[in-house]
């Protein structure tokens, strides 16, 4: 009778020493949920970050795009300028030349 006391008394020790282990097991993979958790979040912000930054790049793009295209733009529109111009030059030559 004595051995299944002591017997149950080592289950009863056992089963609180495996109760503690589950407890410090359930706390360490908590503590490993609030980590995954906060680099999940870091992982988002700088997601958001790069893309804002593909955003701003661009943005920056197409300004500097508009911008050549403004260029050329002022550029065609000067030498259409200058070749009316050319073009009225010759007419007025060519007309004081068939009058002289």
């Amino acid at each position: 009778m004595m051995h299944l006391e002591s017997e149950a008394n080592r289950m009863k020790e056992l089963l609180n020493d495996m109760r503690s282990e589950n407890k410090a097991v359930n706390a360490i993979i908590s503590k490993c949920n609030s980590i995954k958790q906060v680099i999940e979040e870091r992982e988002n912000l700088e997601k958001g970050e790069i893309e804002n930054l593909v955003l701003v790049n661009e943005s920056l793009r197409l300004k500097m795009e508009a911008k050549r295209d403004d260029e050329y733009q002022e550029k065609l529109e000067a030498m259409q300028v200058e070749d009316h111009t050319l073009h009225q030059e010759y007419l007025n030559n060519s007309h004081k030349n068939k009058s002289a």
